[in-house]
């Protein structure tokens, strides 16, 4: 079972027009579609549980090693939570993060 493959996009060859590989979806794009899929079922609860866990600048600045923590603050490149932005919410939700594996 793939369900997300239809949200995959093909690289094709230059020249040649063949396609090489398939890039996977974003977790943004897997995110929306089980939202989407949660509300069509009747359960939107399952997709209020990304809202909670899943910050995509927060994964992005991760990913790219692109950020900077401290005691008082994680600096992105592209923004930051700080003690007076927010840095509770984010220490927060790394604690549920955490509590939930």
């Amino acid at each position: 079972m793939t369900p997300f493959r239809d949200l995959s996009k093909p690289v094709k060859l230059r020249g040649t027009g063949l396609i090489e590989r398939y890039v996977p979806p974003s977790p943004t794009k897997k995110i929306a579609r089980i939202r989407d899929w949660s509300q069509k079922a009747g359960i939107p609860d399952i997709a209020a549980v990304w809202d909670e866990i899943y910050y995509a600048d927060i994964r992005n600045a991760v990913f790219h090693a692109d950020y900077t923590p401290s005691d008082t603050e994680f600096r992105m490149m592209k923004g930051q939570y700080s003690s007076g932005r927010g840095f509770p919410h984010f220490s927060g939700a790394v604690s549920r993060v955490g509590s939930a594996h």
